[in-house]
């Protein structure tokens, strides 16, 4: 039996590059969470510089207790009159808010409901497509004021993802014409985004209308 130098080698840099990339991603992201917080906090009394690990179960708990508080109906209404004090911050409050709603889109556990439906848009090129969600509605006002037709057009908005990380991109107010939507899933649309076109959902059986075979059978008789 032969053995392919190359190939083998090529198979295993791509079993071995993805785990030692995640593997170094998740090192340094829990080095970074363990030493948050002081030295003292860390145990440094007993070792120098901290005990490994601690600092990243205190710092893990604390976000479960907050959690804990804030989902109790009383915690919530002193972390929501909290967001009202911070809001208020010159400064501060721009830096907070579009964080807040950031978080709430990444982590929230209602973040599937965002996205009403996955679809495409012309966007960059005036024939290429990108791929969208739909996220909200137009107000008729705000459509009147952006449309030159007589009779405003109903308009969306959606949110153009910029792979591989959809947690950036591009917010486009479009007539309700211009975005195609697609019998696709949204966590099909996200992991498109994500694996930059790599993913590829299965076809979807579309059954045909009685339009279509009409159409169908008259191309088929005139060819």
């Amino acid at each position: 039996m032969s053995i392919n130098f190359k190939r083998n080698l090529a198979t295993g840099l791509l079993v071995l590059v993805p785990i030692a990339a995640a593997a170094w991603v998740l090192y340094f992201s829990f080095m970074w969470v363990d030493t948050l917080l002081w030295d003292r906090l860390r145990f440094s009394f007993i070792r120098k510089g901290g005990i490994p690990g601690v600092g990243f179960l205190i710092v893990l708990l604390v976000v479960f207790l907050t959690g804990l508080v804030t989902n109790d109906y009383l915690g919530g209404r002193f972390v929501r009159w909290w967001e009202k004090v911070l809001l208020r911050i010159p400064l501060f409050n721009r830096i907070y808010a579009p964080t807040k709603q950031m978080s709430e889109a990444i982590f929230s556990p209602e973040r599937k409901n965002l996205f009403r439906s996955v679809g495409v848009v012309k966007f960059m090129s005036p024939s290429g497509w990108a791929v969208a969600f739909e996220v909200n509605s137009v107000p008729p006002g705000m459509a009147s004021r952006l449309s030159d037709a007589p009779i405003p057009e109903e308009m969306i908005v959606v949110f153009v993802p910029t792979p591989p990380n959809p947690a950036t991109g591009a917010t486009l107010l479009v007539p309700r014409r211009e975005f195609r939507a697609l019998p696709l899933s949204i966590e099909d649309g996200m992991k498109m985004v994500i694996s930059c076109g790599v993913y590829m959902p299965p076809d979807p059986v579309v059954p045909l209308s009685t339009q279509s075979l009409d159409d169908e059978a008259g191309r088929r008789r005139g060819a």
